[in-house]
């Protein structure tokens, strides 16, 4: 009788992957700016939002290789921070959505098949980052299954990344440009939210985020729709500030927040699709408030009635 005798496994190997740059490779020998030379004005940030007395810290700590964690409302301005970093920094963006849906490989690799019929692996958007540098932003993190969190174990602790496909066990090692921001909403407004993120908070410089100012909010609208006036967009501002300050006061029975994102809809439809004040209003606030919260839209009417936007519009 013949014995089969099982060929060993033989042990994935374990490398290092080598980026190929090249002199106009965009992560190529960027230089960290430092924080004295990162004060735009309005009109030089544009689509960025820069507010000093409140960013300065972020800023500082994410320059000297802290990693973050920003907790805030949605449209307060987290994702809109990332940016400006990234822009400010001429570093690429890496914007990662997470849900509870999110897996391991949908971060690291993911095994898709060619035209030619060959499954291979295809590096995230987290190894890639890590490996070559830029800005990476975790959105929405503490939505994920709390296995999918421990993937940003490593990366929280400056440790090598190691990411698994076909080919082997690949380790990567932090880039000196890599920046790690993971942004959430509050635990009292957003029930997604899993108690893992309460171990990334330890691992990261952790902010409560707000909106901007009124007065760099208002800089930062009238710099973009600089056809309409002034007087309408601080009214504009001053009517979101006054739903923002109310749900603040009143979480359980007020939800809706006014976004800065709303508010450049509103503006975007009257300036360049050459919508009414009064139509962009109603399609870019009022109608979706009354889709998603209406016992909230008439408390909302009214406070925007109390601004007189419509009125010194068709003054």
């Amino acid at each position: 009788m013949t014995t089969m005798v099982a060929a060993p496994l033989a042990a994935p190997s374990t490398f290092s992957i080598e980026f190929e740059r090249t002199d106009e490779d965009f992560f190529c020998g960027r230089r960290r700016s430092t924080p004295t030379e990162l004060t735009p004005t309005a009109a030089e940030v544009g689509d960025y939002v820069y507010d000093a007395t409140k960013y300065d810290l972020a800023l500082k700590a994410a320059l000297t290789g802290e990693d973050l964690f920003l907790i805030g409302v949605t449209g307060c301005g987290k994702t809109a921070f990332a940016k400006w970093l990234a822009h400010e920094l001429r570093l690429s963006l890496y914007f990662v959505p997470h849900d509870a849906q999110t897996e391991n490989e949908d971060l690291l690799a993911k095994p898709e098949q060619g035209n030619d019929g060959i499954w291979r692996h295809k590096l995230g958007s987290l190894p890639l980052a890590y490996g070559q540098g830029g800005v990476y932003l975790a959105d929405e993190l503490p939505s994920v299954k709390p296995g999918v969190a421990k993937v940003y174990n490593p990366v929280t602790n400056g440790d090598r990344l190691l990411v698994r496909t076909a080919a082997g066990i690949h380790t990567i090692k932090r880039h000196p440009d890599f920046i790690f921001i993971a942004t959430g909403n509050p635990w009292t407004t957003y029930a997604g939210n899993n108690v893992i993120a309460f171990d990334l908070m330890d691992r990261c410089a952790t902010f409560e985020w707000d909106f901007p100012s009124r007065e760099v909010e208002v800089g930062l609208l009238s710099t973009q729709f600089p056809d309409i006036g002034l007087g309408i967009i601080e009214d504009l501002v001053a009517f979101a500030d006054q739903i923002r300050r109310s749900a603040a006061q009143n979480p359980d029975n007020h939800r809706y927040v006014c976004s800065m994102r709303a508010l450049k809809r509103v503006l975007h439809l009257h300036q360049n699709v050459g919508s009414t004040l009064d139509e962009a209003v109603t399609v870019g606030i009022l109608t979706p408030l009354r889709l998603q919260f209406p016992e909230e839209c008439e408390t909302v009417e009214a406070t925007l009635k109390a601004h007189v936007v419509l009125d010194r519009f068709n003054a």
